[in-house]
């Protein structure tokens, strides 16, 4: 909407073919090129899987719950989550009521240890146990942690999951815009996607890539399993220009 971007050009990126449905954004501006899902994690030694977003308000976790800041993407999932228990709608349909959630959030005060700018940090506290359950977070910070044999789990809980979307566009009025073009399509293609993937956990955005097994059992790939586990893609052009509003609302009901 500011002009900064252009449509991406097809006719230069023929990868934008191989790309999932839905995964193309802002009326064809951008491109997903890494998919990581926003998911609650928790202290494997105490706690066996978070089901549903409103375990994560149960009495139990008093003062055992480590939030992400306001500032950050991740308080959208949870405030988006918060807006289903109450609606009772998808989160797809949920995300376009989120001014309804602020008493839900008001309510898990009680269970808030502290509020987390560094998602590190939180995941190292909840599997030292100095706390019981964080998030939701991305699995690409998560994943690798558990890998490494910290005592943290990931739960997708019944109503869905909020995608982290990290995605190529071209700047108006770029110097090379040819280059630009082929930078784009070069990071959808085959080999790079199986490579950006694999790395860091995140589903490929374009169809037909096969996964490391260890990488597939954790990855919102393919389309399938992103359908099966109610994937979001955030709609941005709704939340962001609400953005400030949001942090502000937030930060009013944690202070209060």
């Amino acid at each position: 909407d500011d002009g900064l971007i252009v449509p991406l050009p097809r006719d230069k990126m023929p990868n934008l073919e191989k790309v999932i449905p839905g995964l193309v954004v802002s009326d064809g501006h951008g491109a997903a090129f890494a998919v990581s899902a926003l998911v609650p994690f928790f202290n494997s030694d105490v706690v066996k899987s978070i089901d549903s977003y409103s375990d994560l308000w149960d009495p139990k976790f008093q003062g055992r719950f480590m939030m992400p800041t306001p500032k950050q993407t991740q308080s959208l999932a949870l405030l988006i989550a918060a807006a289903s228990l109450v609606t009772g709608k998808p989160l797809k349909d949920a995300q376009y009521e989120i001014d309804s959630a602020w008493k839900k959030i008001g309510e898990l005060k009680h269970n808030i240890l502290t509020v987390y700018d560094n998602n590190v940090t939180a995941i190292l506290q909840v599997s030292q146990g100095q706390a019981d359950v964080g998030g939701p977070d991305f699995t690409k910070s998560i994943i690798p942690y558990i890998r490494k044999g910290a005592t943290i789990g990931v739960s997708y809980p019944k109503e869905g999951i909020a995608a982290g979307v990290n995605c190529v566009t071209v700047v108006k009025g770029s110097p090379e815009p040819d280059l630009a073009a082929a930078f784009a399509n070069r990071m959808l293609d085959p080999e790079v996607q199986t490579g950006m993937a694999n790395a860091t956990f995140s589903a490929p955005s374009i169809s037909g890539v096969t996964l490391d097994p260890e990488v597939a059992k954790v990855a919102m790939y393919p389309e399938a399993k992103m359908k099966e586990k109610g994937l979001l893609l955030i709609d941005w052009s709704y939340i962001y220009p609400r953005r400030a509003e949001i942090i502000r609302q937030y930060n009013q009901v944690l202070a209060s």
